[in-house]
């Protein structure tokens, strides 16, 4: 199996001129309780290749809803052709954080399947501040003076938060 990165155009040899590239998936990251478009490439690179057909093969934490066809018919597949695959992926609410692995298989005419891997990133939105304490140097001011404010926040969640503004009122 191959380890494919989302955020690069890695190609993935998936068996004699076919393989997998140019991979995606929206939103990124991946928010646990949601659903994410994959989209995948599926590329021929040298001779004609027939009867070309596409699985995703979802593990936890990610499943397909029972709408959503898991096997996909290419059919012929010219030198140089690619044909993109779009899947609609449940992300299971207790999914755990960080990177989880998403399977892709393909196959020919000619080959038996083949299976990649897809990396994704899965991450919670709560980001959950909390104010621990305001201290004020000096404790009181007087109308017009200065002082510093120092405000200490609390990040109560399970991941990392960024870009962090605050606003007086």
């Amino acid at each position: 199996a191959f380890l494919i990165a989302p955020a690069n155009a890695a190609n993935a040899s998936l068996g004699g001129s076919l393989s997998v590239s140019g991979l995606q998936y929206l939103p990124s990251p991946a928010i646990p309780g949601q659903y994410i478009d994959v989209y995948i490439n599926v590329q021929n690179s040298k001779v004609e290749v027939h009867d070309v057909a596409c699985e995703l093969r979802p593990e936890y934490p990610f499943s397909l809803d029972s709408n959503e066809q898991v096997q996909r018919n290419i059919g012929t597949l010219s030198a140089g052709q690619n044909f993109v695959l779009k899947y609609k992926v449940r992300v299971d609410t207790g999914a755990i954080l960080g990177d989880n692995i998403l399977k892709i298989a393909c196959k020919t005419r000619d080959t038996n399947w083949i299976e990649a891997e897809l990396a994704i990133s899965v991450q919670t939105q709560a980001r959950s501040l909390a104010i621990d304490k305001i201290t004020l140097t000096p404790s009181e001011l007087e109308p017009g003076s200065q002082g510093v404010m120092t405000v200490h926040i609390k990040n109560i969640a399970s991941t990392p938060v960024r870009d962090i503004s605050v606003k007086l009122d």
